[in-house]
């Protein structure tokens, strides 16, 4: 079932102040205290009129006092939603007007590897994967590895990926807007800036 932009958009919201917690200042300004970054991705990130559900992606120190997960359940549990999946890197709350997904960033150089296939669709991200890796570039774990020895790069070595655009500049990949990922089955885009490696 697929529920309305602004009404998935009021979803990630409520989530996203349940994370910030309460206190002064902006929902920005109160995640900036909790959370390195926190970014609605999926379909609702490309910009779609509807969606099937709301995905977060969440960046917070992984510390035993971190609240992130604690304030999540509670809001969810407040709202009498399950939660199917609750692991370390994902989780699922449902219940609400449609499935609310949390994806969870444990470190720095996973950042933006994670949050360009999250954002998809499936077959953008399948795309992007498959490109990447006849470039000599694997995701693995979460983590960009290289596949093979280069100038920039030995053999295996995690790629860090800070932010979103080093998704594609570091592994030779042209950048596509998040608006414009949308691909049909079996479409595929070509990413590739034709860069000689080695």
């Amino acid at each position: 079932m697929k529920v309305e932009r602004k009404v998935a958009l009021a979803l990630a919201r409520e989530a996203l102040e349940a994370v910030a917690g309460p206190g002064d200042g902006t929902l920005v300004e109160r995640l900036a205290k909790i959370c390195f970054h926190a970014v609605v991705a999926g379909s609702l990130r490309r910009g779609a009129a509807e969606v099937g559900d709301v995905e977060l992606m969440l960046h917070h120190p992984e510390t035993a006092g971190c609240p992130v997960t604690a304030r999540l359940d509670a809001f969810a549990a407040a709202k009498g939603w399950t939660c199917p999946k609750h692991g370390r890197k994902w989780l699922r709350y449902e219940g609400g007007p449609c499935p609310l997904d949390v994806f969870v960033c444990r470190g720095p150089e996973q950042w933006g590897y994670l949050l360009t296939v999250r954002t998809g669709p499936t077959e953008f991200a399948k795309s992007y994967v498959q490109q990447m890796r006849t470039l000599g570039f694997e995701g693995k774990g979460g983590f960009v590895h290289a596949l093979v020895e280069s100038e920039a790069y030995g053999a295996g070595e995690v790629v860090a990926m800070y932010e979103e655009k080093d998704a594609f500049d570091k592994v030779g990949l042209r950048w596509v807007d998040p608006a414009e990922r949308s691909l049909r089955e079996g479409e595929v885009l070509c990413l590739a800036e034709r860069r000689w490696w080695g």
